[in-house]
């Protein structure tokens, strides 16, 4: 039986697809990074994260989640993202 934190984790690291700016074949958005701070353990079945995200010209992007159960906020989580564009299509042969 997992943990309540453990039980938090999975939905933590969901924060870049939850507030991405175009669909995953449009960019790529690794996450190099998480941070989870919570600051009490979740109760009940239900978990829920409100998630933004900022992009930046330069290739970077910070994820932030707020993460909460039915009873409220249960902490907060970060991603440091690398933005990367999809490889050209290949050229057609001559």
């Amino acid at each position: 039986e997992p943990s309540p934190f453990q039980r938090l984790c999975p939905i933590a690291d969901c924060g870049n697809a939850f507030s991405r700016w175009v669909e995953p074949w449009e960019m790529g958005f690794v996450n190099a990074d998480l941070t989870i701070l919570a600051h009490r353990d979740p109760q009940g079945e239900w978990l829920g994260s409100r998630a933004t995200s900022s992009w930046h010209a330069d290739g970077t992007a910070l994820a932030d989640a707020v993460l909460f159960d039915e009873q409220g906020s249960v902490g907060r989580a970060l991603q440091t993202l690398l933005l990367t564009p999809p490889p050209p299509p290949p050229s057609a042969p001559p």
